[in-house]
C-alpha cells in the first residue's frame, strides 16, 4: 500500500543537505544494525521489542531493521504510534503508517493522547504524554525494551543546543544510548547512523515516509540548529560527545558513591539527606546530587535548571527550606527531608484502572474521577477516619500522596508501604490494630515507581 503524505520524499532520493557528496548512500545493513544492538545485550532468547514510530524516515527505518533483527532471533516487534491529535489529519496519518507496517508483518498499535491539553507548554506536555503512553503500553505487554529512532544528526543537534545553553559534561555527552526506567529500557541503536542512510534504508524497502510540518518551523531552536549543521560538523560534535560520555560515566560513579554515604531512601517515596556530608561536597557535586533527587522525588525525567538548584543549595546552607523542580528540601536537625511539593501537583481526571500518577506512584483507580494530591486538609480527614499509617511518615510526604476525590472530599486514599505494612483495603491503625473503614473512604495500595534511578551505577539504597 503506498503511503501518501503532504511532504513525501520520492523513493531512491536522499533529501538535499543530508549528504556531504553525490556518492551513493548505502542503506543500513542487517549486520550493521546487529552490531549496534549488540551494545545493549545480552537479550532474552526470543527478544520482544517495542519501537516508537512517528512515520518519519528515522523511525520507519528503525521499525524495519528491528523487525528483521528480532525475527532472526525468534523474537517479535511491536510498533507503537502515538497520535497526539494536535494537527488536522493526524489520525489519518497514523492509520496509514499503521497499515503500512502491518502489511510488512509488523504488529502495530496506535496510542491516542486523550487527556486535556494545557494552555501553555504544549510541546513539553505532548512529549511527556508520548513517553507515558509508550511506557504504559510496554508495561502492559510485558515488553522490556523500547527502541527510539534518534540518529546521528539528532545527537549533534542536542549537543549543539546544550553548548548554547552552557551545559555541563552530562549535557554535552548528548542523548544516552541506554536509559534505564523502573521496568523498561529505552534504547537508541541509531545514534551512529546518518539520517541519509536511514532514508536510503526506507527507500530500499520501497517505502515512503511522512515529514512532520513542524520540522520546517524556524521558530523552533532545534530546527535552526539542524539547518546550521553539515556532515563535518555532525561528525565533530559526535566525537566531542564521545569524550563527554566517558566523563559522564565517571561522574555517575562518583554520584553513586556519594549517594551511599549521604542518602537514605524510603521505599514509600521520599528520602533523607545527611546534612553535614552533603553541604561539605564541592558545589558541582552537591548541585548534581540535588538535581537527581529533585527529578527522582519530584516526578520528573530530568533535573531542574541550574539556577534553581543554586538557589536551593544556598537556602539549605543557610538552614532554610528550599524548593527545586517541584521537590521540597526541608532541614530537620542533622538531616534534610526530600519529598514532592504537594502544591505543585496538578489534579487530573482518570480511571478506572491502572495509572502511573505524577510519575511516582502506580495505583489502580476503583472508579473514574479526579485524582489529586491528598494535601494537608485531606490528611486531616484521613486521620479522623483512622488512617494512623499517615502518622508514620512526615506530614509533607503524606500531603503529596494520591487521592481520588468526589467534589472536594477524598473518597479513596492510596497508601504506599512495604509488603506486610499495608493492611487490608479496610484501613490501617497504629500498633497493628485494624480499623474499620467508613463507607465514605476506602484505602488502596500505592507502589512508588520513580521514572529512573538516582545514579546509573549500582546503589543499594536505590528505590
Amino acid at each position: 500500500m503506498p503511503l501518501t503524505a503532504t511532504a513525501r520524499r520520492p523513493a531512491g532520493r536522499v533529501p538535499a543537505g543530508d549528504a556531504a557528496s553525490a556518492a551513493v548512500i548505502q542503506a543500513v545493513s542487517p549486520a550493521e544494525f546487529a552490531a549496534a544492538m549488540a551494545r545493549f545485550g545480552p537479550f532474552e532468547s526470543d527478544p520482544a521489542l517495542a519501537v516508537a514510530v512517528s512515520g518519519g524516515r528515522d523511525s520507519l527505518a528503525l521499525a524495519l531493521l528491528a523487525h528483521d533483527w528480532a525475527r532472526a532471533r525468534g523474537g517479535s516487534v511491536l510498533a507503537l504510534i502515538v497520535d497526539h491529535g494536535l494537527r488536522a489529519g493526524s489520525a489519518e496519518e497514523a492509520a496509514r503508517v499503521a497499515a503500512l507496517l502491518r502489511d510488512r508483518g509488523i504488529e502495530t498499535e496506535i496510542l491516542r493522547w486523550e487527556a486535556p491539553r494545557p494552555v501553555t507548554g504544549i510541546s513539553e506536555a505532548a512529549r511527556a504524554a508520548r513517553y507515558a503512553l509508550l511506557e504504559r503500553r510496554c508495561s502492559a505487554r510485558g515488553i522490556l525494551h523500547l527502541l527510539l529512532g534518534h540518529q546521528a544528526g539528532d545527537q549533534a543537534e542536542t549537543i549543539l543546543l546544550r553548548l548554547a545553553d552552557a551545559s555541563g559534561p552530562e549535557g554535552l555527552a548528548g542523548m544516552a544510548a541506554v536509559v534505564e526506567r523502573s521496568d523498561l529500557r529505552l534504547l537508541r541503536p541509531l545514534l551512529g547512523f546518518a539520517r541519509a542512510r536511514l532514508a536510503a534504508t526506507v527507500n530500499a524497502h520501497g517505502l515512503h515516509w511522512i515529514d512532520d510540518p513542524s520540522n520546517e518551523r524556524l521558530d523552533f531552536a532545534r530546527i535552526r540548529a539542524r539547518r546550521a549543521l553539515d556532515s563535518e560538523t555532525i561528525e565533530a560534535l559526535r566525537d566531542s560527545g564521545a569524550h563527554f560520555v566517558a566523563l559522564r560515566g565517571a561522574i555517575e560513579g562518583r554520584l553513586a558513591s556519594i549517594a551511599v554515604d549521604c542518602v537514605s531512601a524510603d521505599p514509600r517515596g521520599f528520602a533523607w539527606l545527611a546534612r553535614a556530608p552533603f553541604l561539605a561536597l564541592p558545589q558541582s557535586l552537591a548541585l548534581r546530587l540535588l538535581g537527581r533527587l529533585a527529578a527522582l522525588y519530584g516526578g520528573r525525567h530530568y533535573p531542574p535548571r541550574r539556577a534553581g538548584l543554586v538557589r536551593a543549595l544556598a537556602e539549605l546552607a543557610a538552614g532554610r527550606n528550599a524548593v527545586a523542580g517541584g521537590c521540597r528540601f526541608l532541614p530537620r536537625g542533622g538531616r534534610i527531608l526530600v519529598c514532592r511539593e504537594a502544591g505543585a501537583i496538578a489534579a487530573i481526571g482518570a480511571g478506572p484502572g491502572p495509572l502511573l500518577w505524577d510519575n511516582r506512584y502506580a495505583i489502580d483507580l476503583p472508579q473514574a474521577g479526579r485524582v489529586a494530591a491528598l494535601g494537608e486538609a485531606g490528611r486531616r480527614i484521613a486521620l479522623r477516619h483512622g488512617v494512623q499509617m499517615l502518622r508514620l511518615m512526615p506530614a509533607p510526604v503524606a500531603a503529596a500522596l494520591p487521592a481520588l476525590y468526589r467534589d472536594e472530599a477524598p473518597i479513596a486514599l492510596f497508601l504506599p508501604g512495604p509488603p506486610g505494612q499495608m493492611a487490608a483495603i479496610g484501613g490501617s491503625g497504629g500498633g497493628g490494630r485494624a480499623v474499620a473503614a467508613p463507607a465514605s473512604l476506602i484505602f488502596r495500595p500505592a507502589d512508588f515507581r520513580p521514572a529512573h534511578r538516582l545514579a546509573a551505577a549500582p546503589w543499594v539504597g536505590n528505590p
